[in-house]
């Protein structure tokens, strides 16, 4: 006997894995579980104060995943007289990509794929602001977005040069440089929409190529990180390899490291630790470098807690999950003001 489907009441919802849990329990046909499941993304993400972070565990498997946040981005283009209209753009990147998102093909990528759905979309049908805006993406990319290139400094000797460079600077909508990264400048971008009742809610998919890891099996992964350099005297090396008066020894360690590593795949460790030091960083800079509440960001959930378990407070070290710029304490003094999903 088949399970009936349980409908929300009209004029409500339910919380995003509660629906896709539901659709799941009544072996809803797949059509119906993206459909109804986007609904319930939709409302759960757009009535959410803080910014939303969907932590992939493989409940929600990735193509059924990327399926329903599709579909949250077309819905998102249909008129609705209901409510007010909100552009939800959905992008994907692998972890290369993600390797460089404060340079220009992280950009680029990003703003030509926003630049062709604000074209798409019926609700922007009769907008001529918002489809100059796109047309200008598309077509004058370079006076869009001005990159900042801090290695020549050569322009600061010639007065012609300076005159030009201080007139593109006054035409340019954002800037990319040291002090406006990609998330600070998409704040900018996403306030542009804050006018006549429209608005926009992007979300970014971070490292689509990467694995996605059940609770069990990441803790199998923490442990071999953890034995990775077992026999080693970790806290004397904490003691001595400070990154500062044994600089040349931190070094040696941190080129060698696959000499002193007793994990039977030292590759597939190096490859893994690549990957969460990348995808955690670009997590990290979403909450920390003033990005505004109405963004979504999608990542694997073992990067967080692999990180999370060796992080500490110390970043001198020749392991290879504590090669970023950032701390426990920092990363979750930020992650207050995030709503995590766990799909």
């Amino acid at each position: 006997m088949a399970v009936e489907y349980k409908p929300v009441p009209k004029g409500s919802y339910r919380p995003f894995m509660s629906e896709y849990m539901e659709c799941k329990r009544t072996k809803l046909p797949s059509r119906k579980l993206v459909e109804y499941t986007a609904h319930a993304a939709r409302y759960t993400i757009l009535n959410d104060i803080n910014q939303t972070h969907f932590i992939l565990e493989e409940r929600i498997p990735h193509p059924v995943l990327e399926g329903i946040l599709k579909r949250v981005e077309l819905d998102s283009m249909a008129p609705n007289e209901k409510e007010l209209p909100v552009l939800i753009p959905y992008s994907q990147f692998t972890v290369e990509e993600c390797k460089e998102m404060h340079k220009k093909p992280f950009y680029e990528k990003f703003y030509q794929s926003v630049a062709d759905k604000i074209l798409f979309a019926e609700i922007f049908k009769d907008n001529e602001r918002y489809k100059d805006m796109a047309k200008w993406i598309k077509h004058n990319f370079d006076k869009f977005v001005l990159f900042d290139d801090g290695n020549d400094i050569s322009w600061m000797f010639d007065e012609e040069v300076m005159k030009k460079k201080r007139n593109l600077e006054s035409q340019v909508f954002i800037k990319a440089d040291h002090s406006n990264g990609f998330v600070k400048n998409l704040g900018y971008f996403i306030d542009f929409f804050t006018d006549k009742g429209y608005n926009m809610h992007p979300i970014i998919h971070l490292g689509t190529d990467a694995p996605v890891y059940t609770q069990q099996e990441t803790r199998k992964l923490c442990e071999r990180f953890s034995k990775a350099v077992e026999g080693m005297e970790l806290e004397e090396l904490r003691k001595t390899l400070d990154g500062k008066d044994n600089n040349e020894r931190l070094k040696e360690y941190n080129a060698n490291f696959l000499d002193h590593c007793t994990d039977p795949d030292p590759d597939e460790l190096i490859r893994l630790a690549d990957i969460a030091n990348t995808l955690y960083h670009d997590e990290w800079c979403f909450m920390y470098q003033g990005a505004p509440s109405r963004v979504s960001v999608a990542l694997p959930r073992w990067v967080i807690t692999l990180e999370e378990e060796f992080a500490g407070n110390w970043s001198g070290s020749f392991h290879p999950l504590l090669k970023r710029g950032l701390n426990a304490d920092a990363y979750n003094e930020e992650s207050v003001y995030i709503s995590h999903i766990r799909c």
